[in-house]
């Protein structure tokens, strides 16, 4: 007896029940870099609301993995956004060539669906061979901003906090200066604050990456004529300035404030690595660490 080979497809593409009436979606990896899961899309986030826009869309998802599901963040591009899809995928490979980075989000795969959910397609009217799809790791949902706009409850940020956060975004973007890429959004909706029980109390993580260039393409996926990594160094460079409108305390704030400066000047800003030294000059300014943090 004969098999019809569309058939057969069909059965092995057929999603799979996952608790509840909503299916899982199957995708494929356009590219084949990395093995692309079965995912429960759970609903809209406004993780990036920066990023926010007619055509593109970020969900809450569980990923099902041969050994485990777990809770990740996908980023859904319309058919006219192949363009910055591809401009993306190039950027968090290139980021991820040699591995994760502690301050980096971390990219898990990215791919085209044969299927999505319903959610999807009503909310976002796209055809189920058109959308093109990029996947997160997900960790926090607290951007820097929902962490900033807490503090105004209380008595503010601390130096010591305020190095954290800083040294952890400038980790970031050494590890972008090394693979040449230039994030061009280092703004606080675009940092991800990880809670720690351990000194210090939180982490800073960059996402965001939707404005993000690869130097060195030879793609031709985006124009970078003009930019460099001064750009983000110079966004640094407000976002300390805006951490310190964060704090009332003065003791400490001197060398920060030098930093901050030294970014956003118009001529001779300094590298990355010259910011993380300032960094390391103005954490001896500080105090040690207040145990109730």
């Amino acid at each position: 007896m004969s098999t019809d080979p569309s058939t057969a497809v069909t059965r092995l593409r057929a999603p799979r029940k996952f608790g509840s009436s909503r299916s899982l979606c199957t995708t494929r990896n356009s590219i084949g870099e990395r093995p692309v899961p079965k995912v429960k899309v759970i609903g809209p986030t406004t993780i990036f609301r920066g990023e926010f826009s007619p055509s593109v869309g970020f969900y809450m998802v569980l990923c099902e993995g041969k050994r485990n599901t777990s809770m990740c963040l996908l980023k859904h591009f319309a058919s006219n956004q192949r363009v910055d899809w591809a401009r993306e995928v190039e950027v968090l490979m290139r980021l991820h060539s040699n591995g994760s980075h502690a301050n980096i989000i971390q990219y898990m795969w990215h791919g085209q669906g044969f299927c999505v959910s319903d959610m999807i397609v009503n909310q976002l009217y796209m055809t189920f061979s058109q959308h093109r799809l990029l996947c997160y790791d997900f960790r926090t949902s607290t951007t820097l901003t929902d962490y900033l706009n807490k503090t105004r409850k209380t008595p503010g940020l601390l130096p010591q906090l305020i190095l954290a956060i800083g040294s952890d975004v400038i980790n970031a973007l050494r590890h972008l200066k090394l693979c040449d890429v230039i994030h061009n959004h280092v703004v606080p909706s675009n940092i991800l604050i990880e809670y720690s029980t351990g000194v210090p109390p939180i982490k800073a993580i960059l996402g965001g990456f939707g404005r993000a260039v690869y130097l060195n393409s030879f793609k031709r996926l985006n124009n970078s004529k003009g930019k460099d990594h001064e750009t983000d160094i110079a966004q640094y460079g407000h976002l300390l300035r805006h951490l310190l409108d964060h704090s009332p305390d003065t003791n400490g704030h001197n060398q920060i404030f030098r930093v901050a400066d030294r970014c956003i000047q118009e001529f001779n800003r300094p590298t990355v690595n010259a910011v993380r030294e300032m960094l390391d000059e103005a954490w001896d300014e500080c105090d040690t660490w207040d145990t109730v943090l």
